[in-house]
C-alpha cells in the first residue's frame, strides 16, 4: 500500500469514527492533495441506497417455489416416480430434494455478472470503492455483483449484459454493479454510479420483476428498454435521452423524459422540468458576465459551473446544455473537446416542415439541395438537427436525424481471443488535440504533472506520441510506487505487454527488489550471526545445531535463483 493509499485509508477511518468530511480534508497536506477526490467519491458512494429486494420480488420469489411444490404433489407428477418414493418417508424425502433444488435455482441468477468490451486505456476493477489495489481488465473479462470498475482520464468501456444491455462508462467515471440478475427474457440491473458519464442501451426489458435502474447521490434513473445516458458530479446529476422513455426520481419527485429531452437533478432537491437540449463545440469568442457565446451560440453559464477553471476569449470548449421553455440556453456542462470539429446541434419537435425551413420546437432552421435527413420524418416526431450559423444569424440545417426509431433490438455479445496480443498503435506527433497547439495547455495534462511532479511537458510528450491520459496516469503511478523508470514501463507497453500484465510485473519488481530499511536490517542480523558463531569457537569445541552450515559452491541444491527482471525494449523516439 503507497502512502497515498494510507492516507486515503486513515482519512476514511476519521469519517468512520464521526469526524465531519470538511474538517478532514482541511487537515491533509498539500503534498497529498490529489486523494481529496477520491476521499469524496468514497464518501458519496457509501450515501447510495443499499442492496435490498424488493418486496413484491422476494413475495412473486415465494410464490413460484410454492406453485412447484403443489406440482411435485400432484398425481400427473407422482405417476413417474418410483413406488418405493411414494412411502411417506420416500415422498418427503423426495419433495425437499426437489424443493432444495428449486430454490436454489432461484436464489442463483444464470448469469450474475457483465462483460467487459471495447477497452480503451486503462481500465480497472475491485471489490470495494475504497480498495487500495485495483486489477486492470481487458476486453472479455467478466465484473460480478458487487464489484466496482473505473476508468482513468481518456479511458472508456462498455459493461455488455447477458441479454445485449449495454453500459458505457466514459473516462473519469465509477460504477458499482449493486444487482445483476439474469435468466431467461428478464433482467434485473441496478448501478451506483459514484461520478462520470455513462451511456445506456437498454434492450426492451420483459416481465414485471425486470428492471434497469442507475442510481446517483442526487436522483435515480428508471427504465424499461431506452438508449440514455447519465452525467453525474459533485452534488448533480444530468439525466439525457437518446431514444424511448426514463423516469427520473429525487426527493420522493418524479419526472418523466422523452427522446432528446434531458433534466438536471441538484442533491437534496427535485428533478428540473424535462427540455431539449443543445450542443456545440468550438472557440469561445464573448464571456460577458454569465453570457458566452461559442460557434454563433449565446448562453448562460452558471458560476458555479465554472468554479476553479481558467476559461477564456479564445479557449476551444465543448458546451451541452438546455433550451428552456422561453427558448433560452443555459449551459449544463463545459470541456475540453477530444478534437477540432466545429459543431453546433440541438434537439425538437418538429412543428413544421417548409421546402425552405422547417420549425422545430419553436427554432427556425433554414434547409437547402445539401441538407440530409432521415426517411418517414413527420411533424411530431422528435428529430436531432445539426446547423451551421450563416454571417446573417440563419441557422442552416447539415443534417435533421429521427431520435425514435427501431433501435431497441437485442444485440449478440460479441466473442473475443483472450489470447490476443494488444496492438500498439502510436499516433504521429501533432495530430492529436492539445499537440497541434502551443499557447493552450491540457487541463488533464496538467492535473497529472502537478499530481506527479513532473513538468507538463514531459507529459505531454507520452501524450502526443499516442499514449492515452490514462495509460499516462497508471505508467507514472506504478513508476512513484516501483521506482522503476517511466520510460522502461512504456518500453514494455510498447513491446506488446498488456497493461495488466505490465501491473503485475511492475509490482513483483517491487516487492522482490529490497529497501535500504531491509539491507541495514540483514547486515546487523549477519553482525550478530558473527558474534554468536566467535563465541561457539570458544566453548568446548561441539558443533551448535541452531547454526547452519554455509553451503559449498557445489552445493547446488541450496543455491537461489536470480530473481527474474523484466525484458524491456529502448524508448522509440518519436517521430519526426
Amino acid at each position: 500500500m503507497t502512502i497515498q493509499d494510507q492516507l486515503l485509508q486513515n482519512c476514511l477511518d476519521e469519517f468512520n469514527q464521526g469526524r465531519s468530511l470538511d474538517e478532514i480534508i482541511a487537515n491533509v497536506p498539500p503534498e497529498s492533495a490529489g486523494i481529496i477526490p477520491q476521499l469524496r467519491l468514497a464518501v458519496e458512494a457509501r450515501g447510495l441506497p443499499p442492496v435490498t429486494m424488493a418486496p413484491e420480488k422476494a413475495q412473486a420469489q415465494r410464490a413460484q417455489v410454492k406453485q412447484e411444490a403443489r406440482r411435485v404433489l400432484s398425481p400427473a407428477f407422482l405417476r413417474f416416480i418410483p413406488s418405493w418414493a411414494v412411502a411417506p418417508a420416500g415422498a418427503l424425502a423426495v419433495l425437499v430434494v426437489l424443493l432444495i433444488a428449486f430454490s436454489a435455482i432461484l436464489a442463483k441468477p444464470a448469469s450474475s455478472y457483465a462483460t467487459v468490451m471495447n477497452v480503451e486505456g486503462i481500465v480497472e476493477v475491485a471489490d470495494d470503492i475504497a480498495a487500495p489495489e485495483w486489477a486492470v481488465l481487458q476486453d472479455g473479462d467478466r465484473v460480478a455483483q458487487g464489484q466496482y470498475v473505473r476508468t482513468r482520464f481518456g479511458s472508456s468501456a462498455t459493461l455488455v449484459f447477458f441479454e445485449g444491455t449495454r453500459a458505457t462508462l466514459g473516462q473519469d467515471t465509477q460504477v458499482g454493479l449493486q444487482v445483476v440478475e439474469g435468466s431467461g427474457r428478464t433482467l434485473t440491473v441496478e448501478l451506483a454510479q459514484i461520478n462520470g458519464v455513462t451511456e445506456h442501451s437498454v434492450v426492451p426489458l420483459h416481465g414485471n420483476s425486470s428492471a434497469y435502474i442507475v442510481h446517483t447521490a442526487s436522483g435515480q434513473a428508471s427504465v424499461h428498454g431506452t438508449a440514455f445516458t447519465v452525467d453525474s458530479t459533485a452534488g448533480a446529476t444530468r439525466f439525457a435521452v437518446e431514444h424511448g422513455k426514463v423516469e427520473v426520481n429525487n426527493a420522493e419527485e418524479s419526472v418523466f423524459l422523452t427522446a432528446g429531452q434531458a433534466a438536471v437533478v441538484l442533491a437534496d432537491e427535485t428533478p428540473s422540468d424535462p427540455t431539449f437540449e443543445f450542443a456545440v463545440q468550438g472557440t469561445i469568442t464573448a464571456i460577458a458576465g454569465d453570457q458566452w457565446t461559442v460557434g454563433g451560440l449565446t448562453f448562460t453559464v452558471d458560476p458555479a459551473l465554472i468554479e476553479g477553471g481558467a476559461w477564456a476569449e479564445g479557449d476551444w470548449v465543448w458546451v451541452r446544455g438546455r433550451i428552456l421553455s422561453d427558448g433560452s440556453l443555459v449551459a449544463d456542462k463545459i470541456s475540453y473537446p477530444n478534437n477540432s470539429k466545429e459543431r453546433s446541434n440541438f434537439t425538437g419537435v418538429v412543428e413544421s416542415m417548409g421546402d425552405a425551413a422547417w420549425v422545430v420546437s419553436g427554432k427556425t432552421v433554414a434547409i437547402d439541395a445539401e441538407t440530409e435527413f432521415d426517411e418517414g420524418i413527420a411533424v411530431g416526431d422528435p428529430v436531432e438537427v445539426s446547423f451551421t450559423i450563416l454571417p446573417d444569424g440563419t441557422w442552416l440545417a447539415k443534417e435533421i436525424e429521427a431520435l425514435e426509431d427501431d433501435q431497441d433490438q437485442p444485440v449478440a455479445t460479441p466473442t473475443v481471443d483472450p489470447a490476443a496480443t494488444p496492438e500498439v498503435i502510436e499516433t504521429p506527433e501533432g495530430t492529436r488535440a492539445g499537440c497541434d497547439v502551443t499557447d493552450k495547455q491540457h487541463p488533464t495534462g496538467l492535473t497529472l504533472s502537478a499530481r506527479y511532479g513532473v513538468s507538463y511537458e514531459e507529459i505531454m510528450v507520452w501524450f502526443c506520441k499516442g499514449y492515452g491520459l490514462g495509460e499516462i496516469d497508471l505508467a507514472y503511478e506504478l513508476s512513484q510506487t516501483s521506482g522503476m523508470p517511466v520510460s522502461e514501463i512504456f518500453a514494455m507497453r510498447e513491446s506488446g505487454i498488456g497493461w495488466g500484465n505490465i501491473k503485475k510485473e511492475v509490482e513483483k519488481l517491487a516487492e522482490d527488489t529490497p529497501s535500504p530499511d531491509d539491507d541495514k536490517k540483514q547486515d546487523k542480523d549477519k553482525g550478530k550471526d558473527k558474534d554468536k558463531g566467535e563465541d561457539d569457537d570458544e566453548g568446548d569445541g561441539e558443533d551448535d545445531p541452531s547454526i547452519e552450515e554455509t553451503p559449498q559452491p557445489d552445493d547446488k541444491k541450496n543455491d537461489k535463483k536470480p530473481t527474474k527482471t523484466p525484458k524491456v525494449k529502448p524508448t522509440k523516439k518519436p517521430k519526426p
